[in-house]
């Protein structure tokens, strides 16, 4: 039972209902009469015009009235999208009233989804051919939704000359006559069957009479599987680069300017870029670009050694000092280069190490087994960069001869080699030899 009824008004109601339709059906008569005179006057331009006609009754000049139209126009035409865009909004909730995910979107961004509806609505609709298919699947590759092995399988269908899809499978893998390892398919269709390979989405016959069918005991004795080969020199390509990063940044150290020379060739790079016209006036000393780049260097070092320092996650403030300190402090006027050597030395040093098992381990499987990947060579490391100390333990021949021999150890000297020091240097040895073994007073 309504309010107006439990007041004792029911018939008030129906009054003001029928007074409403009474109304209602009045502007529909006048409107039909007057040839939907009341429609057009509803129109942000047509009432844009009453006002400025209005205006220019009331002795307003004509530019001060057309003024005031443009103002009224853009302000109902303003309403009229405000409204509209409820309605649309209204309207969208109850057609997504079981997406939440939706209505909430509608509350926040509406614009945003309201133009996102209707470019899906007016797109005109993707046909799937069998290259969009082979797209689709080599992005679910490179997302590693899938393996290698099923992406070519299912690019291998998709090719069929057939003009079916056959019953494709796995065929296994096979050591070839080459020594080389592959992941083979296989087609049991009468006449075109056979096994095969799938090389850039083209299909390649393969005769495998002469080829060693390989068991997983064969992968589990002998090398890993392909899958797991493929993400270890992944891995050795990526320690590569960090250990030449450590040795970039070590060249640039040396190279830069320390202390109040650090400072004062800040300022010149600073001068320079600020009030240089020209290339040659803009021109940095060596020194100057070796200190820019460390600088540089040292933000993609915090992440290459975060793992190693302070774990996985994310990395927070706290983290980025402590892993700054172990690369030897920031780049500033209190940086020391001796310990800045000695820290990226000791990373370097542990790096090297889990680097070089690894390469030797996909130099091994290789051999054994995927012989068109290649082996990895050894780096190729300036090794006077580096610590005498850990240059010796790595096993690493120094290629300059070491610049501050005060400050080496007797077993960092006697690393030295002699073969190819000149009479100066052989004299630069001797005496930091003899601080180790001073003579005894007569």
């Amino acid at each position: 039972m309504g309010i107006l009824e439990n007041l004792g008004l029911s018939g008030l109601g129906n009054s003001l209902s029928g007074l409403g339709s009474g109304l209602s059906n009045l502007k529909s008569n006048i409107d039909e009469q007057t040839g939907g005179l009341l429609t057009r006057l509803g129109e942000p331009e047509n009432q844009a015009d009453l006002v400025a006609a209005a205006s220019l009754l009331s002795g307003e000049g004509i530019q001060a009235s057309f003024a005031l139209r443009n103002q009224v126009r853009s302000n109902l035409l303003a309403n009229q999208q405000r409204r509209r865009q409820r309605e649309g909004i209204e309207a969208l909730k109850k057609r997504f009233a079981n997406n939440p995910q939706i209505i909430s979107l509608l509350d926040t961004n509406p614009s945003g989804v309201i133009n996102a509806l209707t470019t899906q609505a007016f797109a005109p609709p993707k046909q799937t051919t069998p290259l969009s298919a082979i797209g689709k699947i080599r992005q679910d590759l490179e997302k590693k939704l899938i393996t290698e092995e099923d992406a070519n399988l299912a690019i291998a269908k998709l090719t069929s000359t057939t003009g079916t899809t056959p019953n494709m499978q796995k065929g296994g893998s096979f050591k070839m006559e080459d020594g080389s390892v592959k992941n083979l398919f296989f087609d049991p269709s009468p006449g075109t069957g056979g096994y095969f390979e799938v090389v850039n989405g083209e299909r390649k016959s393969v005769d495998v009479s002469k080829a060693l069918p390989i068991t997983e005991g064969f992968f589990t004795r002998t090398v890993p599987t392909f899958n797991d080969f493929s993400k270890l020199r992944k891995e050795v390509k990526a320690d590569e680069t960090s250990l030449k990063k450590y040795t970039s940044y070590l060249k640039n150290i040396q190279k830069s300017p320390t202390g109040v020379n650090r400072l004062g060739s800040e300022l010149s790079t600073f001068y320079k870029n600020l009030f240089g016209k020209t290339a040659e006036e803009r021109g940095l000393t060596e020194s100057e670009v070796a200190l820019q780049l460390a600088k540089g260097q040292i933000q993609g070092l915090l992440g290459a050694s975060r793992l190693e320092t302070v774990g996985g996650g994310v990395m927070t403030e706290q983290d980025a000092l402590r892993v700054l300190r172990v690369l030897g402090g920031d780049v500033n006027l209190l940086q020391n280069e001796q310990v800045v050597q000695e820290a990226i030395s000791t990373l370097f040093r542990d790096k090297f190490k889990a680097y070089e098992d690894k390469r030797k381990i996909h130099n091994i499987s290789v051999e054994n087994a995927y012989k068109a990947f290649g082996k990895i060579n050894p780096l190729d490391i300036d090794s006077s960069l580096l610590t005498s100390s850990v240059a010796s333990e790595l096993g690493f021949e120094r290629t300059t001869f070491p610049e501050n021999l005060d400050s080496l150890t007797l077993q960092e000297l006697n690393a030295i080699p002699t073969e190819n020091l000149s009479i100066e240097q052989l004299g630069k040895l001797r005496d930091a030899f003899q601080k180790f073994f001073p003579k005894k007073d007569d």
